[in-house]
């Protein structure tokens, strides 16, 4: 565990960053420069069950072979 910052910086927030960390939200935040990773994540909590049965319909070999990009 650190106990203290590498360099200390002017204006710096460790002293006070656990008071900062536990007035986050209590769930998780995706933001991500990738909005097709932000999509993924968002399909699966919105539409989970949907997913994972288009999922287990998909053939695996369709991705190995490259296929999915010429769809």
């Amino acid at each position: 565990m650190i106990r203290r910052p590498l360099l200390r910086c002017h204006g710096g927030k460790w002293r006070i960053a656990l008071w900062i960390i536990s007035r986050f939200p209590p769930r998780r935040v995706y933001n991500d420069l990738d909005s097709d990773i932000v999509n993924l994540f968002r399909v699966a909590r919105d539409q989970g069950a949907e997913l994972r049965r288009e999922l287990a319909l998909t053939p695996i070999r369709f991705f190995y072979r490259g296929e999915a990009n010429n769809v």
